[in-house]
């Protein structure tokens, strides 16, 4: 594969699985690991997947844990498993709840071929108690939650309570489980669903998908260095 900055391609999908959320070593040998993940599969045998883990666990930019509830990101539970443990948790025999994260150095890793704009993140909160119809979601900037904040109000089947809408600066803010910031901003607000009548309510719903997909392209907060498209094609 394609070598960029000492991190090939495979490497890369690896780090870049793990920025959000953690991910379970057995879910890696998934069948629909396209669907699963969002984006195109790793493309590894089994013995390359293996081998490349193992790789980056040796190097310091994953670690492994126990999946438990409520288990903080680098605990003290944390630790660099064996070649045969990996093994045994991706096929799923033994340790099949052991799951991996990126490090520090595996986060500056990446994001020194990403080029993240934190302006552009924002992610859903979810807070211990839910509470129905109420959402919240934190980010880089007010701006971009401003933006999201519009296409929640012009929401065909969604009605937003506008006196529910609430502002917060997070000093600091913990961006990701391994990245945090000076500052970042929190919306919340409650919601209500509007049920779908007809099939030109159908048709109303595909429209406004389709400009909300549009602006979240064009905001992309990041650049996976290996997503090139042949314009020749």
């Amino acid at each position: 594969m394609q070598a960029f900055q000492n991190i090939n391609e495979s490497e890369y999908w690896l780090l870049d699985s793990v920025v959000e959320f953690l991910v379970f070593l057995s879910g890696l040998m998934v069948e629909n690991i396209e669907e699963t993940f969002n984006k195109k599969g790793h493309g590894l045998t089994y013995d390359e997947l293996l081998d490349t883990l193992d790789r980056l666990f040796q190097a310091g930019d994953i670690i492994a844990s126990y999946s438990q509830i409520e288990r903080p990101p680098f605990s003290d539970s944390s630790f660099m498993p064996t070649k045969k443990e990996i093994e045994a948790a991706m096929i799923g025999k033994q340790s099949a709840n052991l799951v991996y994260e990126l490090t520090a150095q595996g986060g500056r890793k990446w994001e020194s071929i990403s080029n993240p704009n934190w302006e552009l993140y924002y992610t859903p909160v979810y807070p211990e108690e839910i509470i129905k119809g109420e959402q919240c979601f934190m980010g880089g900037s007010r701006k971009i939650l401003e933006e999201f904040l519009m296409f929640r109000l012009a929401h065909p089947f969604q009605s937003v309570n506008i006196n529910s809408i609430e502002w917060e600066i997070l000093e600091p803010w913990e961006a990701t489980y391994w990245k945090t910031l000076p500052v970042g901003y929190q919306l919340s607000y409650s919601v209500k669903d509007i049920p779908h009548r007809s099939q030109e309510d159908s048709i109303k719903d595909s429209a406004f998908s389709r400009l909300f997909f549009d602006w979240k392209e064009r905001n992309q907060w990041y650049t996976d260095p290996f997503d090139i498209i042949d314009d020749s094609i």
